[in-house]
């Protein structure tokens, strides 16, 4: 389905409709370089605005979408969890959910929607105004090349969710059927 609006739209209400639950392989904390390491949504995650004439829309990022959670190249203002982290996801997902819509070519209204989606909730969830003005110009300014690339690795179809679920502590992160880009990430 497909999550964007057709025209601009004014976001009225934001609320958050199901618990967030979030996953990594098994060795992901020790094996990773660099400060970031994949998550995997356990459960789809919905939310639901309103616009301006008080319509009502559900968003849900799928389970099995792949997310590093809030990623900023300013963790010292605003790190990777804290208040912002579900809106952050729903972000994320608006940034690739156009992957999976055959034939969808993203429009500069589809990112401003992503964007103004992360605003509002960010003001749902009473992060602060300076920190989620912050956060919006920040996507605003770097969000363009992430927005329109095509990566081919947001989404695990279910044999590859089920794969990170039979990895054990025993097994090393790479053991066994897990996606090869989940290994080049981790290793």
């Amino acid at each position: 389905m497909n999550p964007y609006p057709t025209r601009e739209v004014e976001i009225t209400d934001y609320r958050y409709l199901t618990p967030l639950h979030l996953m990594r392989g098994v060795n992901a904390p020790k094996s990773r370089k660099g400060r970031d390491a994949v998550y995997i949504l356990s459960k789809d995650f919905s939310i639901e605005w309103a616009d301006e004439a008080k319509n009502r829309h559900i968003i849900t990022a799928p389970r099995g979408m792949v997310t590093d959670l809030t990623s900023s190249p300013i963790h010292s203002v605003v790190s990777p969890t804290g208040p912002w982290l579900e809106s952050a996801i729903i972000h994320d997902y608006l940034y690739v959910a156009w992957e999976q819509i055959e034939g969808y070519k993203p429009v500069k209204r589809d990112r401003q929607f992503a964007d103004a989606m992360l605003l509002a909730g960010c003001e749902a969830a009473d992060v602060g105004w300076l920190k989620r003005r912050i956060m919006y110009a920040a996507v605003r300014a770097g969000g363009w090349k992430p927005f329109y690339e095509r990566d081919g690795v947001s989404f695990l179809n279910d044999d590859a969710f089920n794969a990170i679920l039979d990895v054990t502590h025993e097994a090393k992160f790479g053991d066994g059927p897990v996606p090869d880009f989940l290994l080049k990430q981790q290793s």
